[in-house]
């Protein structure tokens, strides 16, 4: 094999590996999210499904919700969109289940 071919296979493998421990960090910050439909997010908050702690707080970013939820038992980590304009309401509602709210709007 030439020192041409063995370059080219070299930054092959380099680049490779990079985009695999890009996907892995990806993986490990986002962890298991689940996205949800606005729907499924309201039924879960009336049921009392939504789960909090000083530790693990829901998460408000502009109209994006991150949090945990209990389901047969097991608790998933969930992703949803509301509406626009919503926002307030559904913050207050979630405080007004007894839950820990973190607002990072800008």
């Amino acid at each position: 094999m030439n020192t041409t071919a063995k370059n080219v296979f070299l930054w092959i493998v380099i680049i490779v590996a990079i985009v695999v421990f890009w996907n892995f960090l990806n993986t490990m910050k986002n962890g298991n999210v689940e996205d949800i439909k606005y729907s499924e997010f309201t039924q879960l908050v009336d049921n009392d499904k939504i789960r909090s702690s000083g530790s693990n707080p829901v998460t408000m970013t502009g109209n994006q919700v991150e949090g945990f939820y209990v389901d047969a038992g097991k608790e998933r980590k969930f992703r949803v969109i509301v509406p626009k304009g919503a926002e307030e309401t559904v913050a207050n509602t979630l405080v007004g289940k007894g839950l820990s709210v973190r607002d990072r709007r800008g």
